[in-house]
C-alpha cells in the first residue's frame, strides 16, 4: 500500500525519503513501520479540521517491554483497549 501512494510519502518525508524507501522501487524499508502511522495522522487531521489533536506517548516502547509499570500506566493502557474511543468510524 505504501508503495502505490509512494508520491504522497516523498512530497511528505522530503530529503527523509531515502531513509525509510528504496528510491529505485519505491519499495518500504524494514524501518517504514515506524513511522506509518504518518498517513493515518494526516488523513485524521486532514478530515477533522476543528478537532484538537493530542499525541500522547506513554514511553511504552518495545524497549520498555521488561520495565514493571506503575499501576496507572497499565490502568491507562487497558482503559483505551477496551473501548472504541480511537478506532476509526467504519
Amino acid at each position: 500500500m505504501a508503495q502505490n501512494d509512494h508520491v504522497w510519502w516523498k512530497q511528505t518525508l522530503g530529503p527523509f525519503y531515502p531513509g525509510f524507501f528504496d528510491e529505485e522501487s519505491n519499495q518500504p524499508k524494514p524501518n517504514f513501520r515506524k513511522i506509518m502511522h504518518i498517513h493515518v495522522t494526516d488523513a485524521l487531521i486532514a478530515r477533522y479540521k476543528e478537532v484538537k489533536f493530542v499525541w500522547a506517548h506513554m514511553g511504552l516502547s518495545m524497549e520498555l517491554t521488561q520495565v514493571r509499570l506503575p499501576p496507572i500506566a497499565s490502568l491507562i493502557t487497558m482503559s483505551l483497549d477496551s473501548c472504541d474511543c480511537h478506532r476509526l468510524p467504519s
